[in-house]
């Protein structure tokens, strides 16, 4: 039950409305992987992520792709992710934060490859190479590290988390 298109893929989410309902698994589960990525960002690129959650079912990925084709239509959006201690706030923020950085990321492999073919075509002189890790990779990795340090600014712990976000 861990492929992408199959009904139920977790436990873990339902939708009402807009809203998507999420419980914390307590563990790394299938539907999280680069699988289940690529089959929302499918439908989003193919203009059939309002319908996707019935092939799909419910899920985070479902959620930022919806927000990212609605970007792309330069419309201002946002996302509210609220719940309880240990409910899984952060984990849920950073796949979504995850999905957009990777998609900006892919972008930029696709420009450069596009560019290298434009220079091959018109007899330029070599293939635009980069060694240096992408500025959305060093984006990426920038705003994971900030996420860690402001989720410890606002944890205290409580009766039931260690590690509780205030």
């Amino acid at each position: 039950h861990d492929e992408p298109g199959q009904k139920n893929i977790s436990p873990i989410y339902a939708q009402v409305g807009p809203i998507l309902i999420a419980l914390n698994p307590f563990k790394k589960l299938a539907c999280f992987d680069s699988k289940w990525q690529d089959a929302f960002r499918q439908e989003g690129r193919a203009g059939r992520i309002k319908t996707a959650w019935q092939r799909l079912g419910p899920h985070c990925y479902g959620t930022i792709e919806e927000v990212y084709q609605a970007l792309q239509k330069h419309r201002k959006q946002s996302v509210v992710i609220c719940g309880e201690s240990g409910a899984g706030k952060t984990y849920t923020n950073k796949l979504m934060l995850d999905y957009l950085l990777d998609i900006g990321c892919a972008r930029e492999r696709a420009m450069t490859k596009a560019i290298n073919r434009s220079r091959a075509s018109t007899s330029l002189s070599g293939p635009v190479v980069n060694k240096a890790p992408s500025a959305r990779v060093h984006q990426k990795e920038q705003l994971e590290a900030a996420s860690e340090a402001l989720e410890a600014f606002g944890n205290a712990q409580t009766m039931r988390n260690d590690n509780s976000s205030r």
